[in-house]
């Protein structure tokens, strides 16, 4: 049966579609639709499957799927995975559905990715839309600027994250054990030993891993490698870096990078944003506004990035996109 919401979040989406009352379901390529949800921790609901299940034996009417190809060979849903898996816990070899008119990979992941939540009224979420358009500018080669735009997410945090997962992909390239243990602050503190080479990357990162290393001795790596001359030195340098005896006491105090630092107590950051705001009580506002426009943008999106950071510690609730900030 057609339905109207469906069709009007399509044509706002701006693609052509036609309307099938009965296509087979195995013309549908329903595993590669579940891959195809990266917004979804879990592509399958068993609980949701098991009830649209059940109301299909009891004759309730569903809105028709959403498909879409690339030219030839079996459909990919772009919405309807869970009704297309009960349909096969029921036995059903047929569905309606609407049948989106593209070609281009980029229109087809952009509904894939928003279509549900247009047809239910609900926003993405910070990390989804992030996702997204670190996609779009990995994927297809999308300004970072247009993506932003595109997804409401900040420059700075498309920026940030596309340099980490960068960095990351070096870091596997030269088989670098223990990855998931290596957060991205400490990534981002290394991250100047990537002038040095690719090798002295790697080494720094696994001694922070295999070590358990603090913020201030990554800091040290840093330095001392600056320090070096030429690139055996500054190997070298790593190396007895993480022979010393600072180096020693922590892995042992860590387990050998297995236990991690205990993340600072609500209290003592609740303490040091007191502090802040005295500080800013004290001291004039125009004295602490950066100067310039590109200085102020800067310290903006920083701005942001830490509002994020309060809004996950406390649940504080959502982050207003840039566009919309006042």
């Amino acid at each position: 049966m057609r339905n109207p919401v469906y069709e009007q979040a399509l044509t706002k989406q701006g693609v052509e579609f036609d309307y099938v009352e009965k296509l087979a379901i195995a013309e549908i390529d329903v595993l590669k639709g579940l891959r195809n949800q990266a917004r979804l921790e879990m592509p399958i609901d068993k609980e949701l499957v098991t009830r649209y299940a059940e109301a299909m034996k009891e004759k309730v009417d569903f809105p028709p799927v959403v498909l879409w190809r690339p030219g030839k060979g079996r459909w990919i849903p772009v919405d309807g995975n869970q009704r297309l898996v009960a349909c096969g816990e029921v036995g059903r070899k047929w569905i309606d559905a609407y049948l989106i008119k593209t070609t281009d990979q980029m229109i087809a992941d952009r509904i894939t990715w928003s279509f549900n939540n247009h047809v239910n009224g609900k926003r993405i979420t910070p990390e989804e839309a992030l996702q997204h358009a670190v996609s779009f500018v990995r994927k297809y080669g999308m300004s970072q600027e247009a993506a932003a735009k595109e997804w409401g997410v900040s420059q700075h945090k498309i920026r940030s994250t596309i340099r980490t997962i960068t960095l990351r992909e070096k870091l596997e390239e030269q088989e670098v054990k223990g990855l998931s243990r290596l957060d991205d602050e400490k990534l981002f503190k290394i991250a100047p030993l990537e002038k040095a080479g690719d090798d002295v990357l790697a080494l720094g990162a696994a001694a922070i891993i295999e070590n358990g290393l603090t913020y201030d001795q990554c800091n040290e790596i840093v330095k001392r490698v600056g320090e070096a001359r030429t690139h055996d030195k500054k190997v070298e340098a790593i190396i007895e870096f993480t022979r010393s005896e600072p180096v020693l006491v922590r892995k042992a105090e860590t387990k050998g990078g297995a236990v991690q630092a205990k993340p600072l107590p609500r209290h003592r950051l609740a303490d040091i944003q007191k502090k802040l705001w005295r500080l800013l009580e004290d001291h004039e506002p125009i004295a602490l506004r950066p100067v310039g426009k590109e200085p102020f943008k800067k310290a903006r999106e920083e701005a942001q990035d830490i509002v994020a950071r309060l809004v996950v510690i406390y649940g504080l609730g959502s982050v207003t996109p840039k566009e919309e900030a006042v």
